[in-house]
């Protein structure tokens, strides 16, 4: 959404940005991490029609740890993990992309949903994408046919995430075990589902909504089934796109100015976060926190 009428020119060369580790102040170790994509549409309003910037982070629970930016030939801005790509769309457009983990373009769908401002974060859950629409409504989505299922009269809404509260486990040693669990593989052009297979971040035993009001700077709780908000803390800044490690019970907060801050559910920050591209005058809005890359069925980490 537009935040400031400026024009900023962000387009002069699409650098690498070198972040030092943020520190914690308590809180999750251990070796293993993620990584974090991140988006906003300061780009769109600065101008840019075809080009953007997406970025992918390695973190280490509330740790930054390494990663940079990409360029990308299309635009980019709330997005989504399909255990496989990324599910994306850009703020003014009805397109919903999907893209690889190294920000190439694998297809894309035309939703049944209004091409105008503003298009935000977005999960999937099953075959359906929910997905912010900003100022006014959320919108259920079939994701292989882009068809409009339900709208939901919901106001300000940015961020989007699915939090799961389960003892999702802390054993750095199982990256190649499934134990059984579940998760639905998509198929890299279509986009639907295929089969069952192995470790879902986004499937716990206890799984909510979670979604940030912007202008209200407001993070909670979100119930589809009475289409009912519930607030669980405030930020200091308007608050945009979210994502959650399940592993390290870690909610990354996209907010005003650039700022990406990791925080716990109750509302308190583990650090002071760190601004991927740099000072911006808009929102961070799309966040997504995948544990593994899965490359095309193949099942290892890409560290």
């Amino acid at each position: 959404m537009i935040r400031r009428l400026l024009v900023i020119c962000l387009f002069g060369a699409f650098l690498m940005v070198a972040v030092a580790p943020a520190q914690p102040n308590g809180g999750p170790s251990g070796k293993r991490g993620g990584f974090l994509f991140i988006g906003t549409d300061a780009e769109e309003f600065g101008g840019a029609v075809s080009a953007d910037r997406l970025g992918r982070f390695q973190t280490r629970g509330p740790n930054v740890v390494g990663g940079g930016i990409i360029a990308t030939a299309f635009l980019i801005n709330g997005m989504t993990n399909a255990h496989g790509f990324l599910y994306s769309g850009d703020p003014r457009s009805n397109v919903i992309r999907r893209i690889s983990y190294d920000g190439s373009l694998l297809g894309s769908t035309v939703a049944g949903i209004p091409a105008v401002c503003c298009s935000e974060d977005m999960i999937l859950d099953g075959r359906f994408l929910y997905h912010a629409h900003h100022p006014s409504t959320i919108e259920k989505i079939n994701a292989a046919t882009g068809a409009l299922v339900h709208t939901y009269a919901q106001p300000n809404v940015v961020g989007m995430t699915f939090v799961t509260t389960d003892n999702d486990d802390e054993d750095d040693n199982d990256d190649d075990h499934h134990e059984g669990k579940k998760f639905a593989r998509f198929d890299l052009t279509q986009g639907v589902r295929l089969f069952d297979h192995g470790d879902n971040d986004d499937e716990g035993d206890d799984r909510q909504i979670w979604i940030t009001k912007w202008s209200a700077r407001q993070v909670g709780t979100w119930d589809p089934a009475t289409n009912t908000f519930t607030p669980r803390f405030t930020t200091p800044q308007n608050a945009g796109g979210l994502a959650w490690d399940p592993g390290k019970k870690v909610l990354w907060v996209g907010l005003g100015g650039g700022l990406v801050v990791p925080y716990h559910l109750n509302g308190t920050p583990y650090n002071a976060g760190f601004r991927p591209f740099g000072p911006i005058a808009d929102t961070i809005d799309g966040l997504e926190f995948v544990r593994k890359i899965h490359h095309h069925g193949k099942h290892h980490n890409d560290h």
